[in-house]
């Protein structure tokens, strides 16, 4: 996630004066910047409520950005009711708004929000890529594409 972030921080910071950034940095790492919601499930489940609450927050204009910039972590752990909302959300995109959807199980994932997405396999855990049997070529070369996501 820590990766994911400082990817985000520079997608925000992107060409913009120094002064500006230092408050949108402290914005981000302290979880305030309108622009940014991260969404983790609300006991057992994502729910409706919270995909709405999302959409309307990002109906606004941002006074920080002009990307807004949402991660939905535990991404399998959408309910039905917040799928079908979220859908609804990826059929009519907003110019500027990147959706992240963090998952460890891809096929817990609605197939229809799958298919309007991209798929981007990662591992960001050092601990987990000792365990994992594959080329330290191919792990550099999916973070590169992740990076550059």
């Amino acid at each position: 996630m820590h990766i994911l972030l400082g990817e985000i921080k520079k997608i925000f910071c992107n060409d913009i004066d120094k002064n500006k950034k230092d408050s949108l940095l402290h914005l981000i790492d302290s979880n305030n910047l309108p622009s940014l919601k991260i969404i983790e499930p609300d006991g057992k489940f994502i729910k409706k409520e919270q995909i709405l609450e999302l959409q309307y927050t990002f109906s606004k204009s941002s006074q920080f950005t002009n990307e807004k910039i949402y991660i939905i972590k535990f991404a399998e752990r959408m309910n039905k009711e917040s799928a079908n909302t979220i859908l609804k959300f990826l059929e009519e995109p907003e110019e500027h708004v990147i959706g992240f959807f963090i998952t460890n199980n891809k096929d817990g994932i609605f197939s229809t929000i799958q298919s309007r997405c991209q798929l981007i396999n990662a591992i960001f855990d050092n601990e987990e890529y000792e365990k994992i049997d594959i080329n330290k070529d191919k792990y550099e070369e999916y973070e590169k594409v992740a990076i550059e996501y």
